[in-house]
């Protein structure tokens, strides 16, 4: 059952073009510019994620949804804490100056602050060493 406590939703716009966006959310290498320094995630329905944080941290999951150039869904937790499951969905949508992405995290309990601020913040940096290569 997916979870249905507290929810922490953020938004940024990036100053790319829609297919530029959706890679920072379906590019394992575009991933690890912003949300981890090692992400495997196949962006399809019911393939397992792997993140592992800066710190060393380990969250595990599967992809929920996939709606290409739209939308991308999916269950993790960290590795040793499986009660600490939350759903995120990453959407995208057209904005003057790029393309907004919005990302809702829905915890299973209020388990610390999720970390979305600096992560979009990462995100949107990604899209400035991106237009410089």
């Amino acid at each position: 059952m997916p979870p249905t406590g507290p929810s922490v939703e953020r938004e940024i716009v990036l100053p790319v073009p829609a297919e530029e966006a959706w890679e920072l959310l379906a590019d394992d290498e575009r991933l690890e510019e912003w949300l981890a320094p090692d992400v495997d995630l196949v962006p399809e329905p019911g393939t397992p994620l792997h993140v592992r944080e800066e710190d060393g941290t380990e969250r595990v999951g599967i992809v929920d949804d996939v709606v290409p150039g739209e939308r991308l869904a999916f269950r993790w937790w960290p590795l040793d804490e499986p009660d600490r499951e939350s759903t995120v969905e990453l959407v995208l949508e057209p904005a003057v100056g790029g393309t907004r992405l919005v990302v809702v995290e829905t915890m299973r309990s209020f388990g610390g602050p999720a970390a979305w601020g600096v992560r979009l913040q990462a995100c949107a940096a990604a899209t400035r060493l991106s237009s410089r290569a």
